[in-house]
């Protein structure tokens, strides 16, 4: 389930939005210094990492997807990657100072992803967990896309809108937990919105074929709404301390 990126990796690091600087502060802030070691969990193509190097912070990343690992290699050269699945990386004696972890904390085993999150930090380290929520603007063109992907199976949106700040305070491993969102809009022409759409797990899990039928019922449904898609997007980080 964790390496259903691979074949587009590339396109990942291309159309996926960012995450807001001030998302990146909130963390340095709440953790109150600098961090003098961080991992990076679920790495992915360095959407995060990017972040922390340009602070100059030290990192290491676990990615269990070699093709994304690749792509991140590529972009950040010099970073060390364990190409792993977190569930068997091993966190050097003593701990680090942050955990991050961005948009992959629902692909991490449910059962130990707090537990072995909180025994790879030090004592006062700092756990931060980055997504973002992706949503269409135009109500209509939502419900349109919307039952496109659904194409007659039952998916629906697997999580709440807090359900990652939920999981962490619920482990009961954390000594304070909390959250911060920022808000913002982005507009995809078709071309690139069909593109984006092929970036997301759920779709990705399908058979080619239905794939292919999504992509062509979106690509209809987009250009009919102007040939733009504008994407109300919100990025948050949940943070938790030992």
């Amino acid at each position: 389930m964790s390496k259903v990126f691979g074949e587009v990796a590339d396109l990942y690091e291309d159309v996926r939005p960012g995450y807001p600087d001030v998302l990146v502060d909130a963390v340095r802030a709440w953790h109150g210094r600098e961090p003098v070691s961080v991992v990076d969990v679920g790495a992915g193509t360095g959407k995060v990492t990017e972040h922390l190097v340009r602070r100059g912070w030290p990192v290491r990343c676990v990615e269990p997807d070699e093709q994304m690992a690749a792509v991140l290699r590529r972009r950040l050269q010099g970073v060390p990657v364990d190409v792993v699945p977190f569930e068997r990386w091993q966190p050097p004696a003593g701990g680090v100072d942050l955990v991050t972890c961005g948009l992959a904390w629902h692909w991490l085993d449910p059962s130990t992803r707090a537990p072995r999150a909180r025994a790879a930090l030090a004592p006062g380290g700092t756990l931060a967990v980055l997504g973002i929520r992706y949503d269409l603007a135009d109500p209509g063109l939502a419900a349109g896309v919307e039952a496109a992907v659904r194409s007659g199976d039952a998916y629906t949106r697997p999580h709440g809108e807090h359900w990652v700040r939920e999981d962490v305070a619920g482990s009961g491993l954390f000594r304070t937990v909390d959250e911060h969102t920022v808000d913002a809009v982005a507009e995809y022409p078709t071309d690139r919105f069909v593109q984006l759409m092929q970036t997301f797990g759920h779709f990705r899990q399908r058979p080619v074929a239905a794939q292919a039928a999504v992509l062509t019922a979106v690509r209809s449904l987009v250009d009919g709404h102007g040939g733009v898609a504008t994407l109300a997007l919100r990025a948050d980080v949940v943070l938790a301390r030992v």
